[in-house]
């Protein structure tokens, strides 16, 4: 099963347009597909004691155990946030790790993509979030793909450049065949 990821909290982002777009292409090519959007995190997980086993909230555990453990790829859509990515990805990543951590990514693959309307498609946030996931044991897709300039390639909620949609269906593939 694949997991495509928005690593924002951020309502009505771009970078949920592109986590869409990679969503709906690996359902329209019937792959088992799950997508999780960090708006969709419980308010109750951050508290004094979430990184003890027993304070990890319940709501937590059903978002870890539905959209983390039974994944085996993720792909993880991720804006530039001030030259890096959003805090709220590493505050989910630290939540869930205190649980039972080798499940969440230990020997899964994880695929990296950028989001960035700077030009370099958030290459330095995509580099930190593949030292830690490399520390964690992931193995990271060589291919991360930073898009840029995103302002440009979008229109009514969808992405319309031709030659992204036609880069995103390659990766597509790449990812299937990893």
């Amino acid at each position: 099963m694949i997991g495509v990821i928005t690593a924002t909290n951020r309502p009505n982002s771009i970078s949920q347009i592109f986590s869409d777009t990679y969503y709906n292409k690996l359902i329209s090519k019937n792959i088992d597909v799950l997508q999780f959007n960090l708006t969709s995190l419980p308010y109750d997980m951050f508290h004094p004691e979430m990184y003890s086993g027993h304070g990890m909230s319940d709501s937590l555990k059903e978002i870890q155990e539905k959209y983390i453990f039974p994944v085996q790829k993720f792909v993880i859509v991720v804006p530039e946030y001030n030259g890096t990515f959003p805090g709220v990805f590493k505050l989910f990543i630290d939540s869930i790790s205190v649980r039972e951590n080798k499940r969440n990514f230990f020997g899964k693959k994880v695929i990296l993509v950028g989001v960035s309307d700077g030009r370099a498609g958030n290459l330095r946030g995509l580099d930190q979030i593949s030292n830690f996931m490399n520390y964690m044991g992931a193995n990271i897709m060589p291919n991360r793909l930073p898009f840029s300039k995103i302002n440009n390639l979008i229109n009514n909620n969808q992405i319309v450049d031709l030659e992204t949609l036609h880069t995103i269906d390659n990766h597509i593939n790449e990812i299937i065949n990893y």
